[in-house]
């Protein structure tokens, strides 16, 4: 027998060998031949529009979704145009530590949704009349606000859900008689209706579908 086949077969011995080991050090990468291997993959996904700087949930005026986005980072952002749906899908995202903030700049209308985390991360005003709303605390966040603006009251408002339940807070930079009155409208309304009633949690099971929008602090029954 020639030394390059001796060679060659002592080279198919040693790499079936490491092959043997790897596959006893870590079986669960390998396939069975009368099987497949299966692994669950769960998504949570909501359909929302911005609606003329207005986040509500499912498709306006018969626009579909034309984006899908992920979340699974904290400090991941999308921001979109009044009038554009997107399929907004969290993979893996644990809300016992991170929420939604949900910015909308007054002047535009656009919404800039960002996964954030609670403990650490501020709420930062750059315009007039921006409103950030984070829901999923039960505290009032820290406050910073960009150099050089004009000075400005800075709004803080309870959120409430359809069952006046508290989910969160609007932090807002400017006051209704300051020229802020449209972004201020629905979370006062909403305040003034709810403020001093029973705020205590549900008993009942809140439907999936629920969950998913409070994240965003869309109301749903």
């Amino acid at each position: 027998m020639s030394k390059k086949i001796i060679l060659f077969i002592i080279i198919l011995i040693s790499l079936n060998s490491c092959k043997t080991v790897d596959m006893i050090l870590n079986s669960d990468n390998y396939i069975k031949r009368d099987g497949v291997k299966e692994v669950e993959i769960r998504y949570d996904t909501v359909i929302v529009t911005n609606n003329e700087g207005s986040l509500t949930s499912g498709v306006v005026a018969g626009i579909n979704p034309k984006r899908k986005i992920i979340f699974d980072k904290i400090g991941q952002s999308y921001t979109f145009v009044s009038g554009e749906t997107i399929e907004l899908i969290t993979d893996g995202v644990d809300f016992g530590k991170s929420a939604f903030d949900v910015i909308t700049n007054g002047n535009s209308n656009d919404i800039t949704i960002k996964l954030i985390d609670i403990e650490m991360d501020k709420v930062k005003l750059t315009s007039k009349c921006e409103t950030i709303e984070r829901n999923g605390i039960d505290f009032i966040p820290k406050i910073e606000v960009a150099e050089g603006l004009d000075p400005e009251q800075i709004v803080i408002t309870p959120l409430f859900d359809n069952n006046c339940v508290r989910t969160g807070y609007q932090v807002r930079y400017g006051s209704s008689e300051r020229g802020c009155k449209k972004e201020a409208a629905d979370v006062l309304d909403r305040f003034k209706k709810c403020a001093g009633k029973n705020q205590s949690k549900q008993k009942t099971k809140i439907k999936d579908d629920c969950i998913r929008l409070r994240k965003l602090g869309i109301p749903c029954n």
